[in-house]
């Protein structure tokens, strides 16, 4: 099996909650009428993931099975025809830009992360007044091989995260990501 980068995707969904959450709806329809295929199936995929996640996947192992399987037969598109999906080049891109622009995203700036800094560190660290607890949420969480300080808003390591194909993750995808990720309490930056 691969292993996905991103695998915090849950991959087993109820029928319950594959029609709750992976069901095209009125706007979907009218992004994916222009498309056939592999490609409609793809960016189907892509579109829910996206409003799900909060990012694209960085593999196509990301996406659920069982959500390629049912998105698939809304789409009625063979759900063989997913592995013909790349999630690079102008394609790809292309319909990154359609779903951040159909949902209301738009590249992150330097200066929406400086504004994020900012809020959490206004809004969230002075909730906590013990310094060793600020600190905790971010180092405790590191797993085998895994760096014991969290990359945060405005580290180099954080600004440089990408999305698939090499592009920059919106900063409220990535804000969002980190925050689940690091189940943030608080972290001073």
């Amino acid at each position: 099996m691969i292993e996905a980068k991103g695998a915090g995707v849950r991959q087993e969904w109820s029928p319950e909650e594959l029609l709750a959450n992976w069901t095209l709806v009125d706007g979907d329809w009218d992004l994916v009428a222009n498309k056939s295929g592999a490609t409609r199936l793809g960016f189907s995929l892509l579109l829910k993931f996206f409003e799900l996640e909060g990012r694209f996947p960085d593999v196509l192992e990301e996406v659920p099975p069982t959500a390629v399987e049912y998105v698939a037969g809304l789409v009625k598109v063979p759900a063989t025809d997913f592995a013909k999906c790349t999630l690079v080049g102008r394609t790809a891109e292309y319909h990154r830009k359609q779903i951040r622009e159909a949902l209301g995203f738009r590249p992150s700036t330097v200066a929406d992360e400086k504004a994020l800094a900012e809020w959490l560190a206004v809004e969230v660290c002075p909730v906590e007044l013990v310094e060793d607890r600020q600190h905790e949420p971010c180092w405790s969480s590191a797993g085998p091989g895994r760096s014991s300080r969290r990359a945060g808003p405005g580290s180099r390591r954080y600004s440089s995260q990408r999305g698939a194909g090499g592009r920059r993750r919106s900063a409220t995808a990535r804000s969002a990501a980190w925050a689940r990720r690091a189940r943030l309490d608080c972290c001073p930056w």
